[in-house]
């Protein structure tokens, strides 16, 4: 059983305004940051900010008698790539808000996928409960390039100017 000093909320998240792609280009070997969006657990439609959550990862048989479960994000990322901005496939390992382009993202769009969670936790410690609505970025605005390639044969290197 886990122990926690502030009590757990039991809402499940609802999106209110949708996660975004924070920073970053869609290029070989770039980061791109996503930021969570905004999430409403009181049931006002107004954006609260989500407490940590204990991690259903910990084992409370292995721990010393009395010792809480680690606090975590109450965000889960997936990062998707696609060929089209339509259909969308996973990537695997990429659970975090930073995710780096590899070559397997050359010609693809990528974007990022939240789910929040309100701090329930399932009575048997075995995973999350109150998880809300999935919220996606938009996808980018191109698909992922190298830019050290020569694109058009003219000997210029592939480049992306800020709008």
């Amino acid at each position: 059983k886990f122990s926690q000093s502030e009590p757990l909320v039991n809402n499940a998240p609802v999106l209110v305004s949708d996660p975004v792609i924070a920073s970053g280009l869609p290029e070989l070997d770039a980061t791109l940051i996503a930021s969570p969006g905004e999430w409403d657990i009181n049931g006002d439609q107004a954006p609260d900010d989500l407490p940590q959550i204990p991690d259903p990862a910990f084992d409370p048989a292995s721990a010393d008698p009395g010792t809480e479960a680690p606090l975590i994000d109450p965000y889960l990322y997936q990062w998707q790539r696609s060929t089209n901005a339509t259909r969308w496939v996973d990537i695997p390992d990429a659970t975090t808000g930073a995710y780096t382009a590899t070559t397997d993202d050359l010609k693809r769009y990528l974007r990022a996928c939240v789910t929040a969670y309100s701090g329930a936790i399932q009575s048997d410690g075995t995973g999350r409960a109150g998880a809300g609505a999935v919220g996606c970025t938009e996808p980018t605005n191109d698909v992922v390039t190298d830019p050290n390639e020569d694109t058009g044969g003219d000997g210029i290197k592939n480049r992306r100017w800020k709008r």
